[in-house]
């Protein structure tokens, strides 16, 4: 399925709450010296990018996703509604922090993403990836279909679920050491937890 609306643009489902805690927690310790950070599928609304301006001396925040919120932007905050299996409409060398929660797994080009991340990157930077696990698919399935807790769309959109070997086969031959990639399984094996540094 061709995916024509972004996370958010037509609604948030029931465990859009605890997602966003757990969002917050998980990039909070690489903000504090970051300048420049990109939101990777920032969502409609990008609650995200809204709590780093707000939370953290961020100079420059960019959201990208199919389409944004253009209201929201302003002198910190901006947007650029694109295709994450395209290039990436930014300079080499000149991110601080690449977030992608949640996102690879619907993209048809997973590894085109990789590789435009690695490029702007700056020396140093960070990638932080969050991605579901073969083991969860049925589950959210279940959550979706059965009992409506996540938006069918959502998951009806995941072109694929990854396991932390994929996921290095991916980040290393882009230009990711080995050595500089922490990665592990949260929620019981359900779900992917990858800093990569460049």
């Amino acid at each position: 399925m061709a995916r024509k609306t972004s996370h958010g643009e037509t609604g948030l489902s029931l465990l859009e709450t605890p997602a966003f805690y757990f969002r917050k927690r998980t990039i909070e310790p690489f903000l504090t010296n970051c300048k420049v950070y990109v939101d990777l599928g920032c969502g409609y609304n990008a609650l995200l990018l809204k709590w780093v301006i707000q939370k953290f001396k961020i100079e420059k925040a960019v959201g990208i996703d199919l389409s944004c919120n253009q209201a929201l932007a302003n002198e910190k905050i901006s947007f650029l509604n694109g295709n994450l299996n395209n290039d990436l409409n930014l300079a080499d060398n000149s991110v601080d922090l690449v977030t992608s929660l949640a996102v690879l797994e619907h993209l048809a080009n997973p590894l085109k993403n990789i590789q435009e991340i690695y490029r702007i990157l700056k020396p140093g930077g960070r990638l932080v990836l969050t991605t579901p696990t073969p083991l969860s698919k049925p589950i959210l399935e279940f959550l979706s279909f059965k009992l409506g807790l996540i938006n069918e769309d959502e998951v009806k959109d995941h072109k694929d679920y990854f396991n932390l070997k994929r996921l290095r086969d991916m980040l290393v031959p882009t230009g990711f050491q080995e050595q500089k990639i922490q990665a592990s399984t949260f929620l019981f094996g359900l779900n992917n937890f990858v800093v990569a540094v460049k």
